[in-house]
């Protein structure tokens, strides 16, 4: 810098003044811009301690959405309208923070850059002096910290309010901070309902009597031979559209049990082939074979009559059936007069065999008709009432000795 004589000013002091003009700028567009950011930041300090406390996350997630997107958009428009106001001071602005925080009276730093009214060589002098003085003064300059004015704005001091709340959300979040930090922005709305792909089960009940399980049929069709009397279930969940089921020409649509459930049902009492469809189309077929039931085998598995060294008429049986007998009978005969009505002799049966043999021994010589030729056959009856029968067998029955 150069006086108006043409006298050079130390380079030093010329510097330090430069040096301490931009930190005197710095420090006035801080007292500007600490007060245009604190609304903003403010509002980001209020939405981060709620998500710090959990808050956030426990709204639904409409009202999350709303608080995320109304404080994202609260803080760009408190920023925005903070910062357009911001203006860098000018070096006369600089200059007198300067003088003010240094103490110095009657704004020295212009005389650097002023001119003397008067030209005469006196004149010169004095100006010269006057600028010698104003020059000495640099090394005197100091600037203060800067004084943004918050508590003029904020009286009930609400910023320090602010940071131990925060202090707090961060304590109470531990290791959860970061992800309630980052879930503030994602409301936990439910993901899309996916329809369910439909699910089709087909299961065989057997009829009690047979002390069958149930037997279930493969969903992508196939054949299976069941008991006659036996119930298909079938059932469908998922999906869209009523199923129906088809046998033969007949379609019978399903029961809805709710609003993608249905059920349906066929007694089996002969052979069918059905067919399980849905909005036309088929989904899943089955032959089913209806096994009929059939009479008990029954037969003698000796020749009946009078047990050795005993009064007793010996019986020996064997009986067989898929489901079980469940009763049998010796049904006898005078053979002399067989017009006449016969004479029944109960058999027991360990529980209800599938396939069983023994032995029944029945004093029979009270009888009239002992001593006698009879007839007898065997007759074992199943679960449903069909009966088998054995083949006719001739014998006499024991009668008592008389001496």
């Amino acid at each position: 810098m150069a006086d108006q004589t043409g006298a050079a000013a130390p380079i030093d002091l010329t510097a330090r003044l430069r040096w301490r003009r931009a930190l005197a700028r710095l420090v006035l567009l801080w007292e500007q811009l600490w007060p245009a950011l604190w609304p903003a930041l403010g509002l980001a300090g209020v939405f981060f301690a709620l998500a710090l406390f959990g808050l956030l996350v426990a709204l639904p997630p409409v009202a999350h959405l709303v608080v995320s997107a109304g404080s994202v958009l609260g803080f760009l428009y408190l920023l925005f309208r903070g910062l357009r106001r911001l203006r860098l001071a000018g070096i006369a602005e600089a200059d007198r923070r300067l003088e003010q925080d240094s103490g110095l009276a009657h704004r020295p730093l212009s005389t650097l850059a002023d001119q003397p009214v008067a030209g005469d060589a006196f004149g010169k002098a004095l100006w010269r002096a006057h600028q010698a003085r104003a020059l000495a003064a640099i090394g005197r300059l100091r600037i203060g910290l800067p004084h943004p004015g918050l508590a003029a704005r904020d009286p009930r001091a609400l910023r320090g309010a602010l940071v131990l709340l925060l202090l707090a959300g961060f304590a109470v979040a531990g290791a959860d901070t970061w992800p309630r930090l980052t879930g503030a922005f994602y409301p936990a709305f439910a993901p899309p309902v996916v329809p369910a792909a439909p699910k089709l089960q087909a299961w065989i009940t057997p009829p009690a009597h047979t002390g069958m399980a149930p037997l279930f049929l493969k969903p992508e069709g196939g054949s299976a031979s069941v008991p006659e009397s036996s119930k298909l279930s079938v059932s469908v969940s998922g999906g869209e559209g009523v199923p129906e089921l088809v046998v033969g020409a007949a379609a019978q649509a399903f029961q809805a049990l709710d609003k993608t459930s249905f059920q349906a049902e066929l007694d089996i009492t002969a052979g069918v082939h059905v067919t399980i469809r849905r909005d036309g189309k088929q989904i899943a077929a089955w032959d089913l074979a209806a096994i009929a039931n059939a009479a008990p085998v029954v037969a003698f598995t000796e020749a009946p009559g009078a047990a050795p060294r005993s009064r007793a008429t010996r019986l020996s049986w064997s009986v067989r059936h898929q489901y079980g007998v469940t009763g049998l009978v010796a049904e006898l005969k005078l053979k002399e007069r067989p017009d006449l009505p016969g004479e029944t002799v109960q058999i027991p049966l360990p529980g209800t065999p599938r396939e069983a043999k023994g032995i029944a021994q029945q004093d029979m010589t009270p009888h009239p008709w002992a001593g006698l030729p009879v007839i007898a056959q065997l007759a074992g009856r199943e679960a449903t009432g069909l009966v088998g029968k054995s083949a006719e067998a001739e014998f006499t029955l024991a009668e008592r000795a008389f001496r």
